[in-house]
């Protein structure tokens, strides 16, 4: 990025943060993820899109701790 100076930071100030809350029909519209992808990890072991591991449904481990 031309002018930009790392040793001169530019500050800033929040000025209002808004906190809310999402309805059950909200929370149940936007927890959908189609599954389309019938491999569930590549040839390195690593969750493919799509499938059942798809890192868009949150995290996951391969033991039960």
């Amino acid at each position: 990025m031309p002018g930009y100076n790392i040793s001169n930071p530019v500050s800033s100030e929040v000025d209002t943060v808004q906190f809310g809350f999402l309805s059950t029909e909200d929370i149940l519209s936007i927890s959908v993820k189609q599954i389309v992808n019938p491999v569930t990890f590549d040839g390195n072991g690593s969750p493919r899109d799509g499938g059942l591991y798809d890192s868009a449904l949150g995290p996951f481990t391969r033991s039960i701790a």
